[in-house]
């Protein structure tokens, strides 16, 4: 066995709920009080996972697999403190991935499985990242992306089937000893970089440092929002590369020392199935899914809390009031600086931003009618977010006053939101043209994913195929794709709950 019960109080229980909290010590608390517990769990028929067996762990089994991953990391002679991009799906890989990693005193960097080179390329270049670990889906963009940035020496991947030069991780999961030596930096505290997420502003992608004390902070706010009991199951569609998918879905399920079950990609009939098996379960997802999700009788009585995603902030203003048996909590995401969190009351409405203090956050209106934010969620490291006299951070989201409250109106100029991913309109337009100038395309708004990309070219499967083998996101070569039906309207806006929640895509 690879560390026996006592192994997994090291850092102390104490030091797990204070100020000096780590992710790992929030780990080895919750595991030291259940080992055998069931602590992390794919959705039983995710196609991503193909033909490999769904994983289930409990916390002593996802310890042996973290220290495992955190081992072999070490044995890449990575210096302290350096980043170890994770470009991995919403599976059980991703979450001991991001906790091996912090747990062998490196720096985490989690990539939207979506991306393909150029996006790696532009994210991963300012940060020096030293490694990618990636999924048989996401290698070969993984290595094109090595290929171009000369501080990556290595490319290793979770799954089968995966391309020569890449480093296979599945024997982590080998029931079998692993030690790691005494200089891997397990659970250091405060200050260092723990996690690099990436936002999207004028400029293009901008890194996102956080201590592992502020992610703490948000997964604290988050947890108390949801009122999640000790031993609570958490069931998260959210597809992880985000502050959001940490903070709403890892932290607080390592404070309650429950499950974690993850759900990639989103399929309904799977997700009927997996909440109607052994809950009450809190459920994370894109807020505008919800709607579809009741139109196809897909919530059940399993479901006790339905915590709700807002990527585009601006459409949580618009929605609708809603009625259901199940809890349920909006999440305003502000890009990757911060979140608002708030339950509806007995009217079934989104609660209006809080303007002043909140939970981890405090937000204001500035003189030009954009939301501020600062607090212990805000990250301190911000080079291209510089803070006023008074330590708010201008977001540049347009907002307005409404009672005690902020409402967001918009995204920055340029923006484009496609479900969970923003994109910039204007990088988008010069990857088309410079492929074909004849070519166009262009954003329309769309029911569930707030947004859609079309596009127009000379030969559509010749510019899909281009786009692809330039590494640009799919989302954009998608935009060429024909319609499944000769002058049919977007998919999402005609057909029923179910094949519209069957058709949500990976970046919602």
């Amino acid at each position: 066995m690879v560390r026996d019960r006592k192994d997994l109080t090291s850092g102390g229980e104490a030091a797990a709920g204070g100020a000096l909290a780590t992710l790992d010590r929030l780990f080895r608390r919750a595991g030291v009080r259940a080992p055998d517990r069931p602590a992390l769990a794919d959705v039983p028929n995710g196609a991503v996972r193909a033909p490999a067996v769904p994983r289930r762990l409990t916390f002593l089994q996802a310890d042996r697999a973290i220290t495992a991953f955190a081992a072999r990391l070490n044995a890449l002679r990575l210096a302290p403190g350096a980043v170890v991009a994770l470009h991995l799906p919403n599976t059980v890989e991703s979450v001991v991935a991001l906790l091996g990693t912090l747990r062998a005193g490196l720096a985490a960097a989690p990539l939207p499985p979506l991306w393909r080179k150029q996006d790696i390329v532009a994210a991963l270049a300012p940060v020096g990242a030293r490694a990618i670990v990636s999924f048989p889906q996401g290698a070969a963009a993984a290595m094109e992306a090595a290929a171009e940035l000369f501080p990556i020496r290595y490319v290793c991947g979770f799954g089968h089937d995966l391309p020569d030069g890449v480093v296979p991780l599945d024997d982590c999961f080998d029931d079998r000893a692993t030690a790691l030596p005494p200089s891997c930096q397990s659970g250091a505290a405060g200050d260092p970089p723990a996690v690099i997420t990436f936002d999207l502003t004028k400029d293009g992608r901008q890194p996102i440092l956080r201590s592992q004390a502020e992610l703490v902070a948000a997964g604290r706010a988050a947890a108390a929002a949801m009122t999640l009991a000790a031993g609570a199951k958490v069931l998260s569609t959210l597809a992880p590369g985000s502050f959001a998918a940490i903070a709403l879905a890892v932290i607080p399920w390592l404070l309650a020392g429950g499950t974690l079950a993850l759900h990639q990609p989103f399929d309904p009939e799977g997700f009927a199935a997996q909440t109607h098996a052994q809950g009450p379960w809190t459920v994370l997802l894109p807020g505008p899914v919800i709607a579809a999700l009741e139109e196809a009788k897909l919530i059940g009585p399993g479901v006790a809390c339905l915590v709700a995603l807002w990527r585009a902030a601006e459409r949580l203003g618009e929605a609708p009031a809603r009625h259901l048996a199940a809890r349920l909590v909006d999440v305003a995401c502000f890009g990757e600086l911060g979140f608002h969190i708030a339950a509806r009351g007995d009217d079934g409405r989104p609660a209006p931003i809080v303007h002043g203090v909140g939970p981890a956050i405090e937000t204001a209106c500035s003189a030009r009618g954009t939301l501020m934010l600062r607090g212990p969620m805000l990250p301190a490291r911000l080079a291209q977010w510089p803070r006023d006299e008074s330590g708010f951070v201008d977001t540049g989201l347009p907002c307005r006053r409404e009672g005690n409250g902020l409402i967001v109106t918009g995204r920055p100029a340029g923006m484009v939101s496609v479900g969970g991913e923003r994109l910039l309109m204007r990088a988008v337009e010069e990857s088309v043209s410079a492929i074909n100038p004849h070519a166009t395309i262009l954003a329309l708004p769309d029911a569930l994913t707030g947004e859609r990309l079309a596009g127009t070219a000379p030969d559509p499967a010749a510019m899909r195929r281009k786009l692809d083998e330039q590494g640009v996101h799919p989302l954009v070569a998608a935009a060429f794709r024909p319609w499944p039906r000769p002058n049919a309207s977007p998919p999402s806006t005609t057909w029923s709950g179910r094949e519209a929640v069957a058709a949500l895509p990976q970046s919602a």
